[in-house]
């Protein structure tokens, strides 16, 4: 499809007149953002603050939001606020005072909720004083021109109500504030502090008429996204119902958000999920925006909570392995905590300065660190005067380890990184000390692990259970809570043979569990420490999810298993959020806590001691095969693991073991990987392969795209328990669309009635297809546009078109119907056909303008039409005919009417008489090449005829000089008409007679002669003339009749 470029208007705080930039219909809002930094010196560093405001609205654009999809007219905008203004301006100074100007803007233009008039009025006028400060120090202005110009520094709230008052102020204070002396970023610095403590929640956002589903009740409220309210950090609301405010999360607090059907979402948090129902989709993703945007920066900066909100820029960094714009500091330092400066590391870095360039920080042979530049080029990359088409390629350039450059391992960015991007991140709080007091309040709610006695651990006889290795037993057992309580419990010890040898692993692996608290995991109650050594865990009776699979997998729905899926992802994040690794992630680790009707649920077990063999390589990243105790201390293991985890719930408790593991270990490092399981649902089977790469999935992208992917699949069955059914397939033809609604009927087709219906449509395909082998084709669709209709019927054709040729007539005609709409929405209109009737075309003229004409206003004034043509008609039929044009010549005027005789002329005489005057015209055309020019005509003025030669010249006169010697002939004329007039007439010519003089004398008078008078005046005068002539010789007339015959 062909790219359609139009104009978008972009208002910033730095520069009165907005900008005008063109853009395509991929242009996203991220792109746009970047545009507009790079023209204002806004580094990579500092650029994610910034996001675009549809201007006059309440939300902002997401990132990967088209900006032709909009109003077009938007505000340049800090999106997300800085804690810390030092760090800031430390940063970037430039950003500092766009910062500050924005903030300025929103003070002057009183768009801050927090600040009120009059509750704050005294604050404001000292704000407006402040920048007055500001500007004659940074804009060297004088005291005088900044108290002229106050209303330009003052609110407009103060100058409207107290202007006078306000301009006293600040001619009384600004002399002494600037006799001072402070630098003009103190004066910021001072004016954003007060501005804090005035509004606290300066940039939070709040969404109103939003309706939350808390359980069975749905609540209007107010969402606020306030991540440093000094009370309620983060995502609060406030019940319009109850008139309060409740705290929902903290920024760190959040898991992911998912998207739940029309203007709703589901937030995930670290407790009971929230719903959410917005009042339109621009609202919903401006939310979802600020939360991913402050979670980048305060937390995670290379994760998005949302996975159909994703930003583009981030999507390409994580594609190519690249850090943000982190300093050299921090790449030196990661690859020597990392690597050790291990030859052949190396880590690829955006710049902090400079857009489209990048670094690459090296390790060489002798542990030294070299960087490297990059320059993206648009079209290459382009390292040491050396272009490669892609970062890959580069890599790929770069294998050899006695090069220069040698590229071997690539230290991706983390979730975990604690670099300078986290821009709005709080510095670490100091700890307080308490005292005893205090303690019992803190531990009141805690649900840690404790320390068990026990006596209060009561074994069941013949339960005991061994693991497979035989270094641990795990019993049922009775847990007396209290004289009146008691549960069921698991108690897990070492065997009496193995506790020497396994003690120290034993406790470690308690440490471990303790840290966990998931509601996806075997819960660890606590621990015995004597007598002997054990864990106390919570008991769920119906054993491994793998054995039940195999045995229950008819009744087991691909919903149960996503669902499953689901929760061993969350189980994963929880693991890597307490930084343990597991390093046993199995189907067989799964135990099922419970299962009825549409409800399994189903909970990791603990890490456990256990040695890897050869048959674990499908569980192991290929590159721990050398050394597989990896897979306990790197959370790789753990990825790679849950993917083979899900194989085997897919596959329905299957083992990929039954290989041979050396063969199945080769064929790993050649690339292989575990065929589809053959009722995995795609978009399952493609995160468990994103898993095993290289560069898999880290566990919260995993949970949250799990959870993406179980959400749409319980709403669609939602869908179909409200009445709603699949859409109709894209190719699936009309008649078996109706026949499948049919089936989903309460009262459905029977099955020969299927089966005769479906027998049908086959034989009229058949017979089709035979047509169609023939030579027949489709008809013409009604509708079908003659140009879209012909090239139809050149695919059909034995040598038809290519694809390329058929891209590029359809964007042919695409191009030309764009042009077409784009020209109706500018005022034009179709042009008048060829054959259509001036007075309709002023009908149709009159019904495309804003105001037309009413209904009956048009039946009236076709039916007038509709009379006049039926009396023209009638005319006709009388003998009447059409009136010669105007510029009609008369030889084809004669011939015309010879055409509408009752005899008319024959084609053969028509064809004939048309070809003699169309002769006699190219004669003249050819007369006119070669020279000749009209003849002189009766009635032409002499001097209008030697003008007319002269232009038919070929060095014609200029217009400028027709037009004077037109106007000089024109003003004799009008000269001698003036003349005649008054009463003058010619003068008399010198041979004239004297009694014909007063003979053409006696014809100017007002009362002429008459004809019959002049002609016998003139016959008298002429009968004188011949008498008094003398007679000639009779030789002179020999042969003649006499003169006077004559």
């Amino acid at each position: 499809m062909a790219t359609v470029e139009e104009t978008v208007k972009v208002s910033v705080v730095t520069d009165r007149t907005p900008n005008i930039i063109r853009c395509s219909s991929t242009t996203t809002a991220e792109d746009l953002c970047i545009i507009l930094c790079k023209k204002y010196k806004i580094p990579p560093l500092t650029r994610t603050l910034f996001a675009l405001r549809v201007k006059g609205r309440d939300y902002f654009l997401k990132d990967n939001a088209k900006v032709l999809s909009s109003t077009r007219d938007y505000e340049l905008r800090i999106r997300f606020k800085v804690p810390r203004l030092e760090l800031l301006i430390t940063l970037d100074e430039t950003t500092y005072d766009y910062y500050f100007l924005q903030a300025r803007s929103d003070v002057y233009e009183n768009r801050i909720p927090e600040i009120k008039y009059p509750d704050h009025k005294k604050e404001m006028l000292g704000l407006g004083i402040a920048d007055m400060t500001r500007a004659t120090a940074e804009e060297k202005l004088s005291v005088n021109d900044v108290v002229r110009d106050y209303k330009k520094y003052i609110p407009k709230v103060i100058v409207r109500r107290h202007g006078h008052v306000a301009k006293k102020h600040a001619h009384d204070q600004l002399p002494k504030l600037c006799s001072v002396g402070h630098n003009v970023n103190y004066i910021k610095n001072l004016y954003l502090q007060q501005l804090y403590i005035m509004a606290p929640n300066y940039l939070a956002e709040e969404y109103d008429n939003v309706l939350w589903q808390n359980g069975s009740e749905v609540i209007p409220v107010r969402v606020m996204v306030a991540p440093f309210h000094p009370h309620q950090p983060g995502i609060r609301l406030f019940n319009t119902l109850k008139r309060d405010w409740c705290h929902v999360c903290k920024i760190e607090e959040l898991i992911y958000i998912t998207r739940n059907g029309e203007n709703s979402l589901e937030i995930s948090r670290r407790g009971t999920p929230l719903f959410f129902k917005f009042k339109s989709e621009e609202h919903l993703s401006s939310f979802i925006a600020v939360c991913d945007g402050y979670y980048r920066l305060m937390v995670k900066w290379t994760f998005n909570l949302s996975k159909d909100d994703e930003t583009p820029s981030l999507k390409e960094l994580q594609r190519i392995k690249c850090h943000g714009p982190v300093g050299g500091a921090f790449s030196y330092r990661k690859l020597e905590e990392k690597r050790a400066k291990k030859h052949g590391c190396y880590i690829l870095r955006q710049c902090q300065d400079d857009y489209n360039v990048y670094y690459l920080d090296v390790c060489t042979k002798n542990s030294t660190t070299e960087t490297y530049k990059i320059e993206f080029k648009g079209h290459c990359y382009v390292v040491n005067n050396e272009e490669y088409y892609s970062i890959e390629r580069l890599v790929g350039c770069h294998q050899n380890q006695e090069g220069r450059i040698f590229l071997n391992e690539c230290i991706p960015p983390s979730e975990y990184d604690k670099s300078q991007l986290l821009l709005c991140g709080e510095p670490v709080k100091r700890g307080v000390r308490i005292d005893q007091a205090e303690l019992q309040d803190i531990l009141k709610d805690n649900r840690s692990p404790r320390c068990l006695p026990n006596k209060d651990i009561l074994l069941y006889t013949g339960s005991e259970k061994f693991g497979s290795e035989n270094i641990t037993t795990t019993y049922k057992a009775l847990w007396r809570l209290d004289e009146t309580k008691k549960l069921v419990v698991a108690f897990k010890t070492l065997q009496r043979e193995k506790a020497n040898d396994y003690l120290k692993e034993f406790v470690e692996l308690a440490s471990k569990w303790a840290c966990v608290q998931s509601s996806s995991m075997v819960r660890l109650y606590g621990v015995t420490l004597s007598s002997p050594t054990a864990l106390v865990l919570e008991y769920l009776p119906y054993g491994p999810f793998d054995d039940y699979l195999r045995e229950n997998g008819a009744r087991v729905k691909l919903l149960h298993l996503k669902k499953v899926a689901a929760g061993l992802a969350r189980a994963l994040w929880d693991l890597s959020e307490a930084g343990i690794v597991h390093g046993s992630v199995r189907c067989r680790r799964l135990l099922l806590a419970a299962h009825d009707g549409d409800r399994i649920v189903v909970k990791l077990s603990g890490p456990t001691l256990r040695n890897y063999t050869q048959h674990d390589v499908h569980w192991m990243p290929v590159e721990f095969f050398s050394d597989m105790s990896l897979a306990k201390r790197s959370v790789m293991g753990d990825i790679w693991a849950f993917a083979t985890t899900l194989w085997e719930v897919f596959s329905y408790g299957q083992s990929p073991t039954e290989t041979n593991p050396v063969l199945t270990a080769r064929s790993y490092e050649m690339g292989d990987r575990l065929l589809r399981p053959a009722r995995c649902p795609g978009e399952v089977w493609a995160l468990m392969r994103q898993c095993w790469q290289p560069d898999p999935l880290r566990p919260q992208e995993i949970m949250r795209d799990m959870n993406h992917m179980l959400h749409r699949e319980v709403c669609c069955i939602q869908s179909y328990e409200m009445g709603d059914r699949l859409l109709r397939p894209a190719r699936c033809p009309g008649e078996v669309w109706a026949l499948m609604r049919q089936c989903w009927q309460p009262d459905p087709l029977r099955p020969q009635e299927i089966m005769r219906d479906m027998n049908h449509m086959l034989h009229r395909e058949v017979c089709c297809i035979q047509s169609y082998e023939m030579g027949d084709r489709l008809l013409r669709p009604a509708r079908c546009p003659g140009e879209v209709w012909a090239l139809m019927r050149q695919c059909w054709q034995p040598d038809p078109l290519r694809p390329q040729e058929i891209m590029r007539d359809m964007n042919h005609m695409l191009h030309r119907e764009v042009c077409c709409i784009q020209s109706y929405e500018m005022g034009d209109r179709l042009l008048r056909p060829a054959r259509c009737p001036g007075e309709v075309w002023a009908l149709m003229r009159q019904c495309w303008q804003p105001d037309p004409l009413r209904p009956q206003e048009i039946m009236r004034d076709m039916n007038h039409m509709l009379h006049r043509e039926v009396c023209c008609i009638q005319s006709y039929e009388m003998g009447d005919r059409l009136l010669r044009p105007a510029r009609c010549p008369g030889e084809v005027w004669a011939l015309m009417r010879q055409c509408w005789q009752p005899d008319p002329l024959r084609p053969q005489e028509i064809m004939r008489d048309m070809n003699h005057m169309l002769h006699r015209e190219v004669c003249c055309i050819q007369s006119y090449e070669m020279g000749d020019r009209l003849l002189r005509p009766a009635r032409c003025p002499g001097e209008v005829w030697a003008l007319m030669r002269q232009c038919w010249q070929p060095d014609p006169l200029r217009p400028q000089e027709i037009m004077r010697d037109m106007n000089h002939m024109l003003h004799r004329e009008v000269c001698c008409i003036q003349s005649y007039e008054m009463g003058d007439r010619l003068l008399r010519p010198a041979r004239c007679p004297g009694e014909v003089w007063a003979l053409m004398r006696q014809c100017w008078q007002p009362d002429p002669l008459r004809p019959q008078e002049i002609m016998r005046d003139m016959n008298h005068m002429l009968h004188r003339v011949l008498a008094a002539r003398p007679a000639a010789p009779a030789g002179d007339h020999a042969g003649h009749e006499p003169y006077a015959a004559q």
